[in-house]
């Protein structure tokens, strides 16, 4: 390690030390600090004269000495810092507030700040650029020691310096909090950036910062009386004129409540660009949509034939071991069926479908009228319903629809429908205005066709 030196610097030395250290006059090297990863240098204040921070008054009596610590640009791998011994004044002005004031070195050092101005500018650009982390952490690669929370407060801090009053003032609302809060924003527009930020959104306010700021010749607003108020009390011979944003609002505005009341001028459009859509689209024309076809409901149990097959399996089963002497309780348990599926098994002869010989359909007394009418392409079930309602039917609806769910639609009525022509596409009004607002060059040939259509049939040519 590096042991620490103090160094009274000789005239080469004091002439790279000045040319490294910040340009300020009055202030002389008195001696060099080097430790191991630090450099202090020890400068001393030799100004004869300070004038007062309050009147101005140039002071020369010396009430006493002090030392302030400043941090300042690291140097290689070292940092550097100041020992900077400045002095106390008696202020000469008999009237003054202030009778006693420390001296200022504004381009060295700001008043009570602990960093040169040219670090404090290094972590203000770092800061704006990178933000807390990541700022802090390019500044650790350079030699600069800096939490993130410090870099945010110096930007909370960094007020700019008060530029000109602009000649084209644009004013506008803005939200501290949606809904809640608002305030006012006022922008340069021929700088194009904002200057200030007003904390209300008032005439009052408006109308003081114009007063404050004598030189607006053009006020750019909307037409709310807020502004329109502030600005003619505030500033009473600038021009008022409506921004590009809220006239083309208001322009779009306008075009979509005149698109609202021509709708037959709108359909009559999409009825005269249908056929470029349909050159644009042969897919489109050429696809046609088949009839639906009936399709019978799935059933969650085994298909009728594989359940058949079973129940003719258990009834054979339970006959033979009926014929052998068995008793019900153990054909159950060797089966696995319940007792009451036993004896059913065991007491029916001849063995019956349970698929195919259940409760017969109302509906089966008219079946050969419905599969002729079936057969002639009539399928819908409500129609049926009613015609063999004229012959003496009287079950439900229902029955009709349950005895014709598993019937497949004939052939030549499943076939694919002839193609139709497309539809023309329906504009609402917002979607007319916004093809009347955009560029003619940026349209494809159906929309142009579509807006000229458009302006013929309502008048807007």
């Amino acid at each position: 390690m590096l042991p620490v030196q103090s160094l009274v610097p000789s005239a080469p030395l004091e002439v790279l030390v000045r040319a490294l250290l910040p340009d300020t006059a009055g202030l002389q090297l008195d001696h060099i600090i080097i430790a191991a990863d630090q450099l202090t240098l020890v400068v001393i204040s030799t100004q004869a004269e300070v004038a007062c921070p309050i009147c101005g008054q140039l002071a020369r009596r010396v009430q006493s000495h002090y030392r302030r610590t400043l941090a300042d640009l690291s140097w290689a791998t070292l940092q550097l810092q100041l020992h900077l011994h400045v002095r106390r004044f008696f202020c000469p002005t008999p009237a003054c507030t202030r009778k006693i004031f420390t001296e200022r070195l504004p381009d060295l050092v700001a008043p009570y700040a602990r960093r040169t101005n040219r670090l404090r500018e290094r972590l203000l650009a770092a800061a704006f650029a990178l933000g807390g982390e990541a700022a802090s952490r390019h500044c650790a690669d350079q030699g600069i020691g800096v939490s993130p929370d410090t870099l945010l407060a110096l930007l909370r801090r960094h007020a700019p310096p008060p530029g000109a009053t602009p000649r084209v003032l644009g004013v506008d609302d803005w939200s501290f909090r949606r809904g809640q809060r608002m305030g006012t924003i006022l922008v340069d527009l021929e700088q194009h950036r904002p200057i200030d930020l007003l904390a209300e959104s008032t005439e009052a306010a408006f109308a003081a910062w114009l007063r404050t700021h004598p030189g607006v010749e053009i006020i750019s607003r909307d037409r709310g009386e807020v502004y329109a108020s502030g600005g003619h009390s505030g500033a009473p011979k600038a021009i008022h004129v409506a921004d590009r944003w809220h006239l083309l609002k208001n322009l779009s505005d306008s075009v979509q409540k005149l698109m609202a009341r021509v709708g037959a001028a709108r359909r009559q459009a999409a009825q005269a660009a249908a056929p470029c859509t349909a050159e644009a689209a042969p897919a489109a024309a050429t696809r046609s949509t088949p009839l639906p076809i009936r399709r019978a409901r799935k059933r969650k149990s085994p298909a009728p034939s594989q359940r058949r097959a079973w129940q003719q399996h258990m009834y054979e089963q339970v006959q033979a071991l009926a014929a052998q002497g068995v008793s019900v309780n153990a054909m159950a348990r060797e089966l696995q069926l319940s007792r009451t599926t036993v004896r059913k098994y065991r007491d029916r002869e001849p063995f019956e479908d349970q698929w195919t010989s259940g409760r017969r359909s109302v509906v089966e007394p008219y079946r050969a009228v419905v599969e002729q009418r079936w057969a002639e392409g009539c399928t819908e079930v409500k129609q049926l319903w009613q015609e063999i309602q004229a012959q003496g039917y009287g079950g439900s609806y229902k029955s009709v629809w349950l005895f014709l769910r598993s019937w497949q639609v004939p052939e030549e009525l499943a076939a694919p429908a002839p193609p139709r022509s497309p539809t023309p596409p329906a504009r609402t009004p917002r979607q007319a205005m916004w093809l009347l607002m955009r560029e003619p060059d940026a349209l494809d040939a159906e929309e142009q066709a579509y807006r000229e259509a458009l302006c013929q049939r309502s008048g807007l040519n």
